[in-house]
């Protein structure tokens, strides 16, 4: 779901489940998963876009604001660092992302 935005790429999806004997998905329709294999997915991309904030939280934090604390709020200046921050942050992502669908798909062919 969020792989492409959010960089998961980085590990294999989960494979539905093998064929039965009456060469079917094992009673399930084609195009679903052992509900099992969707529950370890959903756990993987939880995951996944945890770390993914968290790293971006650290990063940003790190980058953007300053260290002494004069006001609750955040200034014009952090607010402006943060939201640059985050958009290039994702930008990047997506750009990676992409590339490595294409790198991917050619090593395939």
């Amino acid at each position: 779901m969020f792989g492409g935005v959010f960089g998961g790429n980085s590990q294999k999806p989960a494979q539905p489940a093998p064929a039965g004997p009456m060469g079917g998905m094992g009673g399930m329709g084609a195009g679903q998963m052992d509900p099992n294999a969707q529950l370890a997915a959903a756990e993987q991309e939880m995951e996944m876009v945890t770390d993914m904030f968290a790293r971006l939280g650290e990063l940003c934090y790190n980058k953007c604001l300053l260290q002494r604390y004069s006001d609750e709020d955040l200034t014009k200046a952090e607010s402006v660092c943060t939201d640059r921050c985050v958009a290039k942050y994702f930008q990047v992502n997506r750009e990676v992302s992409e590339k490595l669908a294409k790198y991917s798909q050619a090593n395939q062919q």
